[in-house]
């Protein structure tokens, strides 16, 4: 039975709960997130192996708690491959911006990979007619900007350098459409069923990799477990669901936006934990980018109630 058009329009007091926590968990989110960079840094493994393990080590939990739960909207073909789908482009996210961290400074391996709320907002517009307003528009700009300024004092004119930015930008690619493809897959299934079965295609399909150009998997000291550990419970556990939560509630255009977020707290965790300085132009860029931020999200919300 389908629901008519007025009460398809009514939000239950459920979904209106939600909505008003999507932005703060945006944030937290956001933050957590922000520390999976250092953390790929400091491992003792390989990228891609640092990668599977940041994927493979929350999902017994994660298929214990989904398995337990009476829903079982997953099990449809359609949104099983759109699953799949997400967790094949966030597996190449994050094979290739691992390796940009071996090459290039955090801030600037992060603030290339996140050039990926430009071609989100741009790509849906064009796929999905996401109209974004004026004053959206400008708040957009001036965060870009900011981002732009940021990587300027960062971007080193080095072959390895331009080796990590390199690879940092085809990161930035499959970024984009991974948080195209959850914003459209989480208004049909939970943000449980979308992390699990996504992060378990992906970690299937970076141990072929793996073993063709790496020699470990697993850590082999206390403090390469506590490394992967942190990463997979700040960068995968918490932070990843609290963006997928929140993409169901929010615009494309805005939750991209606030993504520019995480290289401002990258580059501050990077300058305090790896000592990598922030210039005053990078503090700066920083600045610009929060005050885009706030223009943009100021824009939407106003939209929003209207």
């Amino acid at each position: 039975m389908t629901a008519s058009p007025s009460s398809a329009s009514v939000e239950s007091p459920q979904q209106s709960r939600a909505a008003h926590w999507a932005i703060p968990a945006l944030i937290i989110g956001i933050v957590a997130i922000s520390f999976s960079p250092i953390f790929a840094r400091l491992s003792e493994i390989g990228p891609v192996a640092t990668a599977v393990d940041r994927l493979a080590l929350p999902l017994p939990f994660f298929w214990a708690y989904m398995l337990a739960r009476p829903e079982r909207e997953w099990t449809q073909k359609r949104c099983l491959l759109l699953i799949s789908l997400a967790g094949a482009l966030f597996a190449g996210d994050l094979a290739f911006w691992h390796w940009a961290l071996k090459f290039t400074p955090v801030a600037d391996a992060t603030l290339l990979a996140n050039i990926s709320p430009v071609l989100v907002v741009a790509l849906a517009w064009f796929l999905f007619d996401e109209r974004v307003g004026r004053v959206f528009m400008l708040g957009g700009g001036v965060a870009i900007v900011g981002m732009v300024v940021l990587v300027a004092r960062n971007v080193e004119l080095s072959s390895t350098a331009i080796l990590g930015d390199g690879l940092a930008l085809v990161a930035s690619l499959f970024y984009a459409a991974y948080l195209l493809t959850v914003a459209r897959i989480r208004k049909y299934v939970s943000t449980l069923a979308l992390m699990t079965i996504g992060s378990t295609v992906g970690a299937i399909l970076l141990v072929p990799i793996l073993l063709a150009s790496e020699p470990a998997l697993w850590p082999s000291t206390l403090y390469g477990w506590l490394v992967v550990g942190g990463l997979a419970l700040l960068g995968q556990s918490i932070g990843q669901l609290l963006v997928m939560f929140a993409f169901a509630h929010v615009s494309s255009g805005l939750g991209a936006l606030m993504l520019l977020m995480q290289p401002v707290v990258s580059a501050a965790g990077a300058w305090v934990i790896l000592d990598e300085p922030i210039a005053p132009i990078q503090a700066l860029g920083g600045l610009m980018i929060l005050i885009g931020l706030s223009i943009a999200r100021r824009d939407s919300l106003a939209t929003q109630k209207a």
